[in-house]
């Protein structure tokens, strides 16, 4: 089964110029810590590195908070309590787009960003038709995608790293919609197959799983009391 999973409805914008109330240096803190580079934030939003950091320093004082570890070797670590703090900075980011999104809708404009998580193999079998459709009726809304595994997935969204998510194992915790659904199969050596009932209990090792799904592959296995002590994820 395939899910779609929100957070929020998507909340567009028209460009970062219309951003005019979420404090600066906030928004400045949510990149870096999505980067985890003061140079590759600086480069992103077209600025000094100075005033990166500046941005960084002035925040941290104003909440009299430590954002950020500084590593040698990883660089920018968010602290624990940099970590809430970027998770309500995303959700007061959103506020701000919702307001600005029903300016545009009274003014009968669409445009802005949309952030999608996706597991590899939707984005290439499904996703890739529905972004070319989608872009010939918004060609102003931009699209940024980012893949991983269903679990991957699901720390983005409880995160407020995008604004909705597709894969195939539902979470009880989250909003989702139900978009199609498919079959799992085995697929496997003649002698493997000529038993109508295929024991997975015996020589568990052997199975190769596929990345998309396979955590609702697992659970299903496990389930039925199917211990698999080794598998290989492709």
């Amino acid at each position: 089964m395939l899910y779609l999973f929100i957070t929020q409805i998507p909340l567009l914008k028209c460009g970062d110029n219309y951003m005019i109330m979420l404090n600066h240096n906030l928004r400045i803190f949510i990149r870096v810590a999505e980067k985890g580079s003061i140079t590759e934030t600086a480069n992103e939003l077209y600025i000094s590195q100075p005033a990166v950091s500046k941005a960084i320093k002035i925040l941290e004082d104003e909440l009299n908070l430590k954002l950020f570890h500084r590593d040698k070797r990883k660089g920018l670590i968010l602290t624990d309590i940099g970590h809430e703090i970027l998770i309500l900075a995303r959700q007061m980011e959103k506020t701000e787009n919702r307001m600005y999104q029903a300016a545009f809708r009274s003014n009968n404009f669409i445009g802005g960003k949309v952030r999608i998580a996706s597991m590899p193999i939707l984005t290439s079998v499904i996703l890739s038709e529905v972004f070319y459709r989608f872009h010939k009726l918004y060609p102003y809304v931009s699209i940024e995608l980012i893949e991983g595994s269903s679990m991957d997935i699901r720390k983005a969204i409880e995160e407020h790293q995008v604004d909705l998510g597709i894969f195939s194992a539902p979470f009880d915790t989250l909003d989702y919609q139900l978009l199609f659904t498919d079959r799992m199969i085995a697929v496997g050596t003649s002698e493997m197959l000529t038993d109508p009932v295929l024991d997975l209990n015996i020589e568990p090792e052997r199975f190769i799983f596929c990345q998309a799904g396979h955590e609702t592959a697992m659970e299903l296995l496990k389930a039925k009391n199917v211990k698999i002590s080794q598998s290989f994820i492709v």
